[in-house]
């Protein structure tokens, strides 16, 4: 019969001795051990394996010489040789006397396996006898009840400790530089940063005058030579003085033919205003290549023009309303920062200061007609912020030296006054005075009182607490349940309150 050898490496384990099992495809599989017989195969994969081989149709062998392969062979029924040609010459049959001790344990195991199901469990209840019943029920009972009265009851002790007014006066210092506070009387000044913008309107005091009609007239044409010359519309017409003023004729004319024949002309003042209204005979030239052949001049005055007297914006009402805008926009940021920082103790108007200018603008310009003017200015202050909170946290630390022993201060009491008003120094330093007082208290350890009131009635704990702490009086003492007579037993089961 053909045998498949398969040779077992040092590394082979279950996976893989099953893989060559499968592509062997031979009825009889002989596996050979390493020489110095150590694998990873365990007890577990060598019963793995031969199941798999007998799914498979294969029987499997094994040539090994380690004592223990030898024993697990004898033990799973695998037959076992020391060399591959005896395994190739001998038969692969288990001995009988190796089926019959297999198949008798089996049965053993069977008959034994059979007993243990068909025999009756024995019972752990404990069966007391009859005298005993009661006195465990009763026990119970009692327990219980013992439990409750420990466990249940609660209260709620509400106490009036005598309070003392303490007292100080302090003074302060502070500047950007002060990183904590200090019992020396230091605290952190913050500079903080805000942007504001207003708009100021006033009436204008400077005059001018605006020019409102043209003048106007009649200028007179002498030709020159001895044609007929076309005098177009828009003809332009000047004086011959410093600055100069231009007019223009109204109409198209025609200037007879002949020298020295004239026509008269209405002319208009390319300028509105008085300047237009110039005298007779100012009038003497002509622009354009038509001058050559023509003079032109004015027998009377021009006449009609005209200006309106308006008022515009001077650089002293600028001036003015720069002034009333620095007021302005300080107020307005002071009054913004108040909004902004409301739990702040102080923000002294001495270190308000103006940061930056970041836009301004002014409507109209100055020399520019407007009965009115407009000045707008958009800038950042910046001023230092006293914290409430740190500001106390100093006046606690001085006002905590004075302490004694079996004092501590009440929560909520601490009350700030000042009495200086703060100026900045030539260090640009704030300093000012200060009055600060709070109240104090006994100082209660809870473990200790609730100890000794545990169990006691509403009496007898008042009696203690009155003795052994400072109290104007004893609130209040709930016990829940309300048909509760005692304290409970555990002080864990009641809570201490006090000045509330």
């Amino acid at each position: 019969m053909k045998t498949h050898v398969i040779q077992l490496e040092a590394h082979d384990d279950y996976i893989s001795l099953r893989d060559k099992i499968r592509w062997a495809k031979s009825p009889r599989v002989l596996l050979v051990w390493p020489n110095n017989g150590k694998t990873r195969l365990l007890d577990l994969d060598l019963k793995l394996i031969t199941r798999f081989a007998e799914d498979q149709g294969a029987q499997l062998a094994f040539v090994c010489d380690d004592l223990q392969v030898i024993e697990k062979s004898k033990q799973y029924g695998i037959p076992l040789f020391l060399t591959i040609p005896e395994a190739q010459r001998r038969a692969w049959r288990r001995p009988k006397r190796l089926k019959r001790v297999t198949i008798q344990s089996l049965r053993n195991r069977q008959t034994k396996s059979f007993r243990d199901a068909t025999k009756p469990e024995k019972s752990n209840v404990l069966n007391l006898p009859q005298w005993m019943r009661i006195p465990v029920f009763v026990t119970g009972i009692f327990s219980v009840l013992v439990l409750a009265a420990l466990f249940i009851p609660s209260a709620t002790i509400n106490l009036n400790l005598v309070e003392q007014t303490q007292s100080i006066e302090l003074n302060v210092w502070s500047n950007p530089e002060i990183q904590e506070v200090n019992v020396s009387g230091a605290v952190p000044a913050h500079v903080l940063k805000i942007q504001v913008e207003q708009i100021l309107e006033g009436e204008s005091s400077g005059m001018d005058r605006i020019p409102n009609r043209a003048a106007e007239g009649l200028v007179t044409f002498r030709n020159l030579t001895d044609q007929l010359i076309e005098i177009p519309a828009g003809l332009v017409v000047r004086t011959v003085t410093t600055p100069v003023i231009r007019y223009r004729t109204s109409r198209a004319t025609q200037l007879p033919a002949g020298i020295d024949s004239m026509v008269d002309v209405p002319v208009v003042c390319l300028t509105s205003g008085i300047d237009g209204n110039t005298p007779a005979g100012s009038i003497q030239a002509v622009e354009g290549d038509i001058g050559g052949n023509l003079v032109v001049f004015n027998d009377e005055p021009m006449s009609g023009g005209a200006e309106l007297k308006t008022f515009t914006p001077t650089e002293a009402d600028y001036r003015l309303a720069e002034e009333k805008m620095e007021t302005l926009l300080r107020e307005t940021a002071l009054a913004e920062f108040s909004r902004q920082y409301p739990d702040a103790f102080m923000l002294p108007e001495e270190t308000l200061s103006l940061s930056k200018m970041i836009d301004e603008e002014r409507k109209p310009e100055i020399g520019v007609p407007a009965d009115r003017f407009s000045y707008r200015v958009q800038a950042e202050f910046s001023i230092w912020m006293i914290d409430k909170t740190e500001l106390e946290m100093m006046t606690g630390l001085a006002l905590s030296s004075d302490f004694g022993l079996d004092q501590t201060a009440k929560i909520g009491t601490m009350k700030i006054q000042t009495i200086k008003a703060p100026k900045l120094d030539e260090n640009k330093t704030m300093r000012w005075r200060i009055h600060a007082e709070q109240q104090t208290i006994p100082l209660i350890e809870k473990q200790p009182i609730l100890q000794s009131i545990t169990g006691k009635t509403i009496q007898q704990a008042t009696l203690i607490m009155k003795k052994n702490l400072k109290l104007n009086e004893v609130t209040s003492i709930e016990i829940k349940p309300k048909f509760w007579t005692r304290l409970p037993y555990f002080p864990f089961r009641m809570e201490l309150i006090w000045n509330d």
